[in-house]
């Protein structure tokens, strides 16, 4: 029942999302008229907000494991009746540094991608279509 609910709630958002879309285009001409920026100009300002993003997660990152290093500390002087409460914090704090690592890992491959493949799609593949 769960999935179904997912599914539906997914849906709607994407009609939503579609129908904005469509309107836009219909709306603009944008189908008739095409498109007034490049395709090269989106890859490259959407591969530098990638990079922007690589960059603030792993700061963050390292802020997190620089935190849980220094809690780790303290936790190794602390006895085991007050260092309860540490240790939680700890390890919620161990748990957002590897997300933020895994969201500056999988941007900056995406952005690595992008940079490189788009480059190449566009200057071979997109003057087929023309």
């Amino acid at each position: 029942m769960r999935f179904f609910k997912q599914l539906f709630i997914g849906g709607i958002i994407g009609a939503a999302i579609g129908g904005a879309t469509g309107f836009g285009i219909a709306y603009f001409n944008i189908d008739k008229n095409g498109l007034p920026f490049t395709q090269a100009s989106v890859i490259s300002v959407f591969v530098i907000a990638l990079r922007t993003l690589y960059l603030i997660s792993l700061l963050v990152s390292v802020v997190y494991i620089v935190n849980v290093l220094r809690d780790f500390k303290q936790y190794q002087t602390m006895d085991d009746n007050d260092s309860e409460e540490l240790y939680r914090a700890m390890n919620r704090k161990h748990s957002c540094a590897t997300v933020f690592n895994g969201v500056a890992t999988v941007t900056a491959m995406v952005s690595l991608i992008l940079s490189e493949k788009a480059t190449l799609f566009c200057t071979k593949f997109i003057k087929c279509f023309y």
